[in-house]
């Protein structure tokens, strides 16, 4: 009987640890956690990977680019609408500081590609870089 005992407390504990590792993840977004540029478009100029060095990191509601070459800003918040594909970023610094920058984006697994105006544009309605004032970027999250 002590062995059966032992065995159920076993897998008690392993099952309300498995929930509570879950937590944490409540709430996520697909577009949460660590990316690499791959492409930067704005308008007719595209710099590729081998230029593009940039990267960004995704958590909950914030955004911050520790390297590259995104002018705009290098940290701020954003708020999305996974049904309509829908983002908005409100940059902390640089000089779209506290202004909105309307975009759309889309994750296929393990690839983001983010498409989003500079301030006082309308927002993209399509995943492409036709005019300057749009920036079209695609990223692969990075491997752990």
């Amino acid at each position: 009987m002590n062995r059966y005992l032992c065995a159920f407390m076993t897998v008690a504990v392993v099952s309300v640890l498995t929930v509570h590792a879950g937590d944490d993840k409540k709430g996520a977004t697909p577009l949460e956690g660590e990316w690499t540029a791959l492409t930067w478009r704005r308008g007719d100029a595209e710099i590729g990977k081998d230029k593009v060095a940039t990267e960004l990191v995704v958590k909950k509601d914030t955004y911050e680019y520790p390297t590259g070459i995104n002018k705009i800003s290098k940290k701020g918040t954003f708020k999305v609408d996974e049904k309509k594909g829908t983002i908005d970023f409100t940059p902390d610094d640089g000089p779209a500081k506290g202004k909105t920058l309307l975009g759309i984006y889309k994750v296929d697994g393990d690839m983001l590609t983010l498409c989003f105006t500079v301030a006082g544009m309308a927002r993209p309605t399509e995943l492409k870089s036709g005019e300057r004032t749009t920036v079209l970027a695609t990223y692969q999250r990075k491997k752990k």
